[in-house]
């Protein structure tokens, strides 16, 4: 599966994509900053508008702290996650 990370800045987005690739959580991410995705969003690519129409956006909003180091808030649901993805998988 791959997923589309899209965070404040990219630099955000890119240490949550490789924390879901180090989980197995993803096949590929691609990783936007806000702005990126507002424009892709917007634009008129074809490739793009594909995306965005196949795309499932659930609004969580994982947060890091100050120093770029994931909360535990976000700890814990990344290791809640793989299970939560099977189920949904098995359903």
């Amino acid at each position: 599966m791959d997923l589309l990370v899209v965070a404040e800045d990219r630099a955000d987005a890119e240490t949550l994509g490789e924390r879901l690739l180090g989980l197995c959580l993803a096949d590929d991410v691609i990783c936007q900053s806000q702005a990126e995705w507002q424009d892709r969003r917007q634009g008129r690519d074809p490739h793009w508008r594909g995306i965005v129409r196949d795309a499932v956006l659930p609004r969580l909003w994982l947060p890091l702290d100050a120093d770029g180091a994931m909360t535990p808030r976000l700890e814990a649901w990344l290791r809640q996650a793989p299970s939560d993805l099977a189920m949904g998988l098995e359903a």
